[in-house]
């Protein structure tokens, strides 16, 4: 059965917070045993489930303490990083291939096509040294002790007050981000609005069914926003590859041709992005917060 990653009615915040917790790592057991389904999903799957938890470590890090929170935060970011140079030539297998059905320059295709084959070579390559390496197997064993670990922890608060301070600190954090950014428009700063859209996107989906026709709205906006950033930086990991390559692969003309295209698509669904973003934080983390406490009170009726 597919998880809920959302607040159940019937169960008090605690009960939420670990059933959705074990239900990730449940998750990312299935994956790692599902030795016959496609590589690229599985690796997709576990790498989003590492990503919930995370966001759910950040909702309730005040409730169990810096330590456990450091902890276990450390431990999905970790085991997620031993799957990202798999995701990384997944996304730029996938991005070339948007690329090519976007742009008909032939210099371009013909780039795009000496990338592809480069990509898909180092993949495979990748994928053998995974299952020689049993390296799903060991996420597997790793998970299920950090299962064991989420059943232990101590919540210091009840109730709002599990998840109070961490949507504050996240929405807060989204809107300095934004501020950089403003200021600042680099990769660096991208990057880093993108990761708190997403986790601010996970907690609107955890509390949707306090009041879905708040939470959805949002959602989708937050949703559509991570994609366009989340593409930006693909498309900046794809600039420093192609400035990689060899020179027999390209010349630096086609290259720096390439690359300025690039960097004109970037600067598109930078701009399509920060009208989404900046319809999302348009109050104080206080304000927001204190919005999202009144439709808890009003629908969330489990202690």
């Amino acid at each position: 059965m597919k998880p809920r990653f959302e607040l159940d009615l019937s169960q008090n915040v605690k009960q939420n917070v670990l059933r959705m917790i074990h239900e990730q790592y449940d998750q990312i057991i299935f994956f790692c045993n599902a030795r016959n389904m496609d590589p690229d999903k599985s690796v997709h799957e576990i790498r989003k489930s590492f990503k919930r938890l995370r966001a759910l470590l950040r909702l309730i890090r005040d409730a169990i303490g810096y330590s456990t929170y450091y902890r276990e935060n450390s431990f999905c970011r970790d085991e997620s990083k031993l799957l990202s140079d798999l995701r990384d030539l997944k996304v730029f297998h996938e991005d070339l291939t948007f690329l090519a059905e976007k742009h008909a320059s032939p210099a371009n295709n013909h780039l795009i096509e000496q990338l592809q084959e480069t990509i898909i070579g180092q993949k495979n390559k990748k994928y053998e040294e995974v299952m020689h390496d049993a390296l799903f197997k060991k996420i597997a064993v790793d998970v299920e002790a950090a299962k064991e670990r989420a059943s232990m922890f101590l919540f210091r608060f009840e109730g709002f007050s599990i998840i109070a301070p961490g949507i504050k600190r996240i929405y807060k954090k989204g809107r300095k981000e934004l501020d950089l950014v403003r200021k600042n428009p680099n990769t660096e700063n991208y990057h880093n609005l993108r990761k708190r859209v997403k986790y601010l996107m996970y907690f609107m989906q955890i509390l949707n069914p306090l009041y879905p026709q708040y939470f959805k709205t949002i959602e989708k906006d937050l949703d559509k926003a991570s994609d366009k950033l989340g593409l930006d930086h693909n498309f900046a990991e794809l600039v420093l590859f192609v400035e990689n390559i060899d020179k027999r692969a390209a010349t630096s003309k086609v290259k720096n041709e390439f690359i300025e295209w690039i960097e004109g698509l970037r600067l598109e669904l930078q701009q399509e992005a920060l009208q989404l973003v900046e319809n999302i934080y348009v109050e104080p983390a206080a304000a927001f917060t204190k919005r999202v406490k009144e439709y808890f009170d009003i629908n969330y009726t489990v202690n």
